[in-house]
């Protein structure tokens, strides 16, 4: 027997699904939104901090890449690859990039080029390291007088982590603007920051506060996801009221209830000089956790030796070192003094080509001029008179 419903009872039913539907759309946003009006500012910037907290040790590797408006992405991705290395009060970053370089010779002839650069960060308890321009996988050859841009910092450890490691800024954990970027608490001000939309009210589902900067040309509109620890979703920037950039997790890795941003977009408005039409740079980071919460050893915080002849700012003295085997080879009070050495080294050195140039060219040609000068003169002048 095939059971069915009288179109009366179809008719009630239908009835009853739409009251039922109609109560929880009119009460239940505001029985939530009674729980969301709860919560201040306060209560999710310390929920914020717990999550990114949550993140006892981590092995990550972020990848990105570039497409500027009109430009070619082929030519300039990969963008970069970033090697993440934490435990609690110990962090390694490896980052090496790939830059496309147009660029014409000296006979204006246009060639292309990829520029490289590679850094390694050491921040730890007991020192901070930081190596910059030496490829383990691309060496260069350094001399005295030419470091080839090999650099290096170290000194006590960086207290504004937040600041100075990058993947904060990658995962959205932290807010940037150009080179400055700060925690969600160090950037709330209570008198400047407000709620603007509850969960209830907003596309996203997330809080969003509006933050006013001290400078008070820069506005930030921040949404917060409850439902993933209050990690922050997605960043709005403006400049002037003018929409600078915007950051956006596209989708979350979830281990155990720890949440880590997978996919995160972002989108650059810059303004070029000869249009109001912003220049749109969009960039794609694509995050792969090897570990999370998991012991890791400590050789995989050990960084590469500074090599002979790197250029070495020592903050713990305020020195400034040429590099030897191991240890300084030469010590400045000051870069300015270090600079000073190097344009003197440089204008002694310059007399060695100089020489070079005038035994190997100039001094041949001369004694060469001087025989076949000479040579005219001893020779009989022509009769023009046939034999």
């Amino acid at each position: 027997m095939t059971a069915y419903f009288p179109i009366s009872s179809c008719k009630k039913l239908f009835l009853f699904i739409l009251i039922t539907a109609g109560l929880h759309l009119n009460y239940l946003p505001n029985s939530l939104r009674a729980a969301e009006e709860n919560i201040d500012v306060k209560d999710i910037v310390d929920a914020n901090a717990k999550a990114i907290a949550a993140i006892h040790s981590a092995v990550m590797e972020i990848k990105g890449d570039l497409d500027i408006a009109g430009e070619s992405p082929a030519k300039l991705s990969p963008q970069f690859v970033c090697t993440w290395t934490m435990q609690n009060d110990k962090v390694k970053i490896q980052y090496r990039s790939w830059t496309f370089v147009e660029d014409k010779n000296i006979l204006g002839i246009k060639k292309e080029s990829i520029h490289k650069s590679y850094t390694e960060c050491y921040n730890g308890p007991d020192k901070y390291v930081c190596l910059m321009g030496y490829d383990p996988e691309d060496l260069p050859v350094l001399t005295e007088l030419n470091a080839k841009g090999v650099f290096a910092v170290t000194g006590p450890r960086h207290a504004d982590a937040y600041t100075y490691i990058a993947p904060y800024q990658m995962l959205l954990f932290t807010i940037s603007y150009t080179l400055d970027s700060w925690s969600l608490s160090e950037l709330i001000d209570k008198d400047q920051c407000k709620i603007i939309k509850t969960p209830a009210e907003s596309s996203n589902k997330c809080y969003e506060l509006e933050i006013i900067h001290k400078n008070p040309n820069l506005r930030f509109v921040v949404s917060v996801d409850p439902s993933r620890n209050y990690l922050i979703h997605k960043v709005e920037c403006y400049k002037e009221n003018v929409l600078s950039h915007t950051v956006e997790v596209s989708s979350y890795i979830d281990s155990n209830g720890v949440y880590i941003p997978k996919e995160i977009k972002s989108v650059i408005y810059q303004a070029t000089d000869s249009s109001k039409k912003p220049t749109i740079i969009t960039a794609h980071k694509y995050v792969t956790v090897k570990s999370i919460n998991q012991a890791i050893p400590s050789e995989a915080f050990e960084i590469s030796k500074i090599p002979e002849w790197a250029r070495v700012q020592d903050e713990n003295n305020g020195k400034y070192y040429i590099w030897g085997k191991g240890k300084p080879h030469l010590t400045f009070d000051s870069v300015e003094a270090a600079r000073q050495w190097e344009i003197k080294m440089h204008d002694r050195y310059l007399w060695i080509p100089i020489t070079l140039f005038t035994l190997i060219v100039l001094v041949p040609l001369t004694v060469l001029f001087i025989y076949l000068k000479r040579r005219a003169r001893i020779s009989p002048p022509a009769t023009g008179l046939a034999g």
